[in-house]
């Protein structure tokens, strides 16, 4: 098997602005191709005073458009009806420190993003401190890249692992 590259791990603010500077600030960095136009996994995350944090986990091909849905539709009104996952997106607007990993890879297809999504779902599930607003998975069939899934997310999370020890543990503790 080639020698798989290292994935794009890119963290920006989650917020209206940031988001609809994402072409910038990509373009900056060299790889907005890659993340813009091609399938992405993205973590959004808030640190609440309590050392705990709110996350969740998602998978797009269009981190964009998706990011802005986000905060558009999902968003609720205020009202004792609304869902957890409102409120999660409700919070996480009004937090002036939550913040979006953008994962981004050469082999990315939707099949392979979508397993990533699950695996990163089920590990972020196992840390204490860790408040997950996913509720489902979606575990792919064969495909042409699924030999290089395991390779791939221990690259994404060494880089996340990087930038974040308390929120992404070693992979061997999970």
């Amino acid at each position: 098997m080639e020698k798989i590259s290292a994935p794009i791990v890119k963290k920006i603010e989650y917020g209206k602005k940031s988001i609809e500077e994402m072409d910038e600030q990509f373009a900056d960095f060299g790889q907005n191709d890659l993340i813009l136009n091609y399938p992405t996994v993205y973590i959004v995350e808030d640190k609440s005073s309590h050392n705990a944090y709110s996350v969740y986990v998602g998978e797009t091909t269009d981190i964009k458009r998706r990011s802005l849905e986000h905060l558009k539709n999902d968003v609720g009104a205020g009202t004792d009806n609304d869902t957890a996952s409102q409120k999660f997106w409700e919070k996480i607007d009004k937090s002036k420190t939550s913040e979006m990993y953008i994962i981004g890879h050469d082999h990315f297809n939707k099949s392979l993003t979508l397993d990533i999504e699950n695996k990163l779902i089920h590990y972020m599930s196992s840390i204490d401190s860790v408040k997950l607003d996913n509720g489902r998975t979606n575990p792919q069939n064969s495909y042409y890249t699924e030999d290089e899934l395991n390779a791939i997310f221990s690259k994404i999370w060494k880089k996340l692992r990087n930038d974040n020890k308390e929120l992404f543990p070693l992979e061997r503790v999970i």
